[in-house]
């Protein structure tokens, strides 16, 4: 069972807390059918476009129309017919025989820039904590009588969350992208420009597992949210924030006392606000990107967006985002979030291009992730008078006798390096109490994360392994820090 697993593998990630219950939680999320107004590019057919741009070259009397396609007069007249009721040209007064002139709304749709609005419908949700919009994910909804049949904990939504159409108009950029995911194929010329009506809305939940941790000096709680093996880290604080000030977050009669665990380093816990920045500035980055896509599309259009002064007011619009997304996206090159498979690419680049050291922290070491490719890195590592450091080991639980934290046969590969004359760089040494996952290449960059390196390869699907990569030399100093727990060290690395 998902919940079970995550009991066992995150229990001690929370530093100075206990895992005290788990749980399988609903969260509510607002179903919504929405009447837009929304613009396209307009298509032009094939004859009167081509009559337009004929008659924008100077062509412009019916008769030379025809002689130049070659068609018939009548073809012509009904392709000028819809011209002049399109207002994409105009008869010249006062000629004969008669002419025809390009409007300035003719120019326009030349350019491909004359939007012809509509009325469309289409479906979203809204997170009934965050209020963040997205589009309808049927696999994750799930109705209320059938989530309680199963015992699922139903959590009532923050107040003011209900959608409202103040406040969908007011996150119009997350709905364009909810507009441009729906199942139904339309043009990619369109542009969601207002939402007209909430035609229905109704109250649905996904659900997610929780693991509630606490204090082991105090009775503070502390909640942790996964969807499947996924982190749902934006719910965390939301759902301890609603516990700490007395809403029914925990189903009653499941908290349980769990068995003492030895402290697990403060490392995490201490950059724990620069993780929480780094996501908030990634999820500004995106609603940032997402505005700005909206506002270009819809960047020269006049019909039912104000004329010339909505135009200029989103051009000003633009240029400001423009320079937020240049700023957001300086910050991420420094630090950032990282996911599963970056994770090995980060560890083989740290081994092939370190000058001095590579610091390794890993819970457990096994064959699986410690293969020949990272063992012919590390002796590549050593030729080059790197040095390479290792902590692992993990504190036994009560009754429990010591695990076997690093598989026999690396171990018999790192007892060969050590043979070899670059061997006494190699420090393998068993910490005893390491729930830290850190890699640390020189003093140029460190990840912090939740992959264990030497343990995990990074290429099983379920699993959501997250990190912090960092160059900025205060935090790498700071991971740097983990030296002091090795006994080993010479002091010139410790």
């Amino acid at each position: 069972m998902i919940l079970d697993d995550l009991a066992d593998r995150y229990a001690d990630s929370v530093p100075g807390c206990d895992l005290v219950c788990r749980y399988v939680a609903g969260i509510p999320m607002y179903r919504i059918r929405l009447v837009a107004h929304v613009v396209r590019k307009q298509e032009i057919p094939a004859i009167p476009l081509f009559v337009l741009r004929l008659i924008n070259l100077g062509i412009d009397k019916e008769q030379e129309l025809a002689g130049a396609l070659g068609l018939e007069p009548e073809f012509v007249r009904a392709a000028l017919g819809y011209l002049q009721l399109s207002q994409f040209v105009r008869l010249v007064p006062a000629v004969t025989p008669s002419r025809f002139a390009i409007s300035e709304l003719g120019k326009q749709a030349l350019a491909d820039t004359v939007l012809e609005p509509y009325v469309d419908r289409f479906e979203a949700q809204v997170d009934g904590f965050s209020g963040a919009i997205s589009s309808v994910d049927s696999s994750v909804l799930q109705e209320s009588s059938d989530l309680r049949k199963e015992g699922v904990w139903l959590l009532q939504a923050a107040p003011g969350k209900r959608p409202s159409l103040r406040a969908l108009n007011d996150n119009i950029a997350m709905l364009a992208e909810a507009f441009k995911s729906r199942p139904v194929f339309k043009s990619t010329a369109e542009a969601l420009v207002e939402i007209l009506e909430i035609e229905r809305c109704w109250l649905c939940y996904k659900t997610v597992n929780v693991l509630v941790f606490r204090e082991r000096n105090g009775a503070s709680l502390s909640l942790r949210v996964y969807q499947g093996y996924e982190s749902l880290g934006e719910y965390d604080a939301v759902l301890t924030r609603r516990e700490h000030d007395g809403g029914r977050v925990i189903p009653d009669n499941v908290l349980e006392p769990v068995a003492e665990y030895s402290p697990p380093s403060e490392l995490v816990q201490n950059l724990q606000p620069v993780i929480e920045e780094t996501q908030q500035r990634e999820l500004r980055l995106k609603e940032a990107q997402s505005e700005r896509e909206v506002l270009a599309n819809q960047a020269g259009s006049s019909i039912g967006t104000g004329g010339q002064e909505a135009v200029t007011e989103k051009s000003r619009r633009i240029q400001e985002l423009e320079l937020k997304i240049s700023e957001l996206e300086k910050a991420k090159r420094s630090t950032k979030l990282i996911q599963d498979t970056e994770h090995r690419l980060l560890l083989r680049k740290a081994l092939e291009t370190a000058q001095r050291s590579v610091v390794v922290i890993s819970p457990w070491v096994t064959n699986e992730a410690t293969d020949k490719e990272v063992v012919g890195l590390i002796e590549k590592a050593l030729e080059r008078n790197v040095w390479i450091i290792i902590g692992y080991g993990m504190p036994p639980r009560p009754g429990e006798a010591n695990r076997g934290d690093i598989d026999e046969r690396v171990q018999a590969q790192f007892d060969r390096l050590h043979k070899r004359p670059s061997g006494q760089r190699l420090v393998v040494e068993r910490l005893g109490n390491t729930h830290e996952k850190i890699l640390i290449c020189d003093e140029l960059f460190c990840v912090v994360s939740s992959y264990n390196f030497l343990s995990y390869r990074g290429d099983r699907g379920f699993r959501r392994e997250t990190g912090t990569y960092s160059e900025d030399p205060q935090i790498v100093n700071q991971a740097r820090d983990v030296l002091r727990r090795f006994k080993s060290l010479p002091p010139v690395l410790s």
